[in-house]
């Protein structure tokens, strides 16, 4: 008869062993959690319960906090506070836009009985241009500093559609204070119909990329407060020869999502030794790529070199011709100073821009 080469002992040990891996399995089970993200309830030692996503114990995604006061907070979470959606208050409507602490902030719509109030919000308070509008239809847009409307300050929203660009270089940027005014242009006279007006700020276009490599260290910031304070906005690159066209359009699909609304992809030409072919390649692989014929940015003196007579002069034109407003090269956007003065932007100079052909809606279709 065959025996096992196992002794009792060693089977005693090998059970032993066995034993001992299993209660460390438990152990560790019991010590990290069974799940890192989830949906779950929790209720909170004031009363308010949350019902929601929830990633490493924080509010995480899509979730909805009922508090004990009776309001609601329904929506968008991040980082444990809610970015966007809808509040609901006890006895008197509710709101739907962005907030940041907990509060009122950026683009909101606020909806009671007997109104409706659109525009900019700061820290719960009505801040920058907000348009009021009553049970019967009737509307008023004024200018707001914390709540409370500053008279004497008339609104020339629909004068004008005007616009700036913004890059690495404005970096402190206060979003609900973009808005021109009698002395935003140093270097050129805005329009008399100006005077004693504020014209609000209704694009902003954002250098993305540069080269075959090179993202503005800013684009994310920039991205997300145009989106919090309901800016049309737009994405440029910046054409550099150090790499090929190919690389230059790649870095710019890498970078930039065009949502709906958004301007059409913008090639920045500012260079020169810039073969045409390679600046239409670049257009070509863009177009391909996001089903949306790209723009032009230029000068008058590369707009002569690259653009006029070429197979780029069949593009969408942004064209720069500082304190020349009149001139418009059959552009679709005329930037007219890079001297502007904006209360928004602190510390910093900026390009202003008029959108100059027709409907800016229809054309963001």
């Amino acid at each position: 008869m065959e025996h096992s080469e196992l002794s009792g002992t060693g089977l005693r040990r090998g059970s032993a062993i066995l034993h001992l891996f299993g209660l460390l399995t438990v152990a560790l089970c019991f010590s990290l959690p069974l799940s890192a993200k989830g949906k779950e309830t929790v209720t909170y030692p004031n009363g308010d319960v949350y019902k929601g996503e929830v990633v490493d114990g924080k509010r995480v995604g899509k979730g909805k906090l009922t508090c004990a006061d009776g309001k609601v907070y329904e929506g968008e979470w991040v980082n444990d506070e809610i970015r966007h959606g809808k509040l609901t208050y006890k006895n008197t409507g509710h709101y739907e836009g962005y907030f940041r602490n907990m509060k009122l902030d950026g683009y909101g719509e606020r909806y009671y009985s007997d109104k409706t109030v659109k525009g900019l919000w700061k820290e719960n308070n009505r801040h920058g241009i907000v348009t009021e509008t009553d049970k019967h239809g009737n509307s008023s847009t004024d200018f707001y500093r914390n709540g409370v409307k500053m008279t004497g300050i008339e609104v020339g929203k629909g004068d004008y559609v005007m616009g700036i660009d913004l890059s690495n270089y404005q970096q402190n940027v206060i979003w609900q204070d973009l808005y021109l005014c009698g002395d935003s242009a140093p270097d050129y006279r805005l329009p008399v119909s100006l005077k004693g007006k504020i014209v609000p700020v209704e694009f902003v276009i954002m250098k993305a990329t540069e080269g075959g490599d090179h993202i503005d260290k800013m684009l994310p910031t920039h991205r997300d407060n145009a989106v919090r304070h309901n800016y049309r906005k737009g994405y440029y690159h910046f054409y550099n020869t150090t790499a090929s066209a190919t690389a230059n359009a790649n870095n710019y699909i890498r970078n930039v999502n065009l949502e709906k609304g958004d301007f059409p992809p913008i090639l920045d030409i500012e260079k020169v030794g810039v073969p045409v072919d390679s600046l239409v390649k670049w257009m070509k692989i863009v177009e391909k790529h996001y089903g949306r014929k790209p723009m032009i940015y230029t000068n008058e003196r590369y707009y002569k070199m690259y653009v006029e007579g070429t197979k780029l002069a069949k593009y969408p034109l942004w064209y720069s011709r500082f304190g020349q407003r009149a001139i418009d090269r059959n552009c679709h956007i005329l930037q007219f100073t890079d001297k502007g003065l904006i209360d928004g932007v602190r510390n910093h100079v900026v390009d202003i821009n008029e959108f100059r052909r027709g409907d800016l809606e229809k054309f963001l279709k």
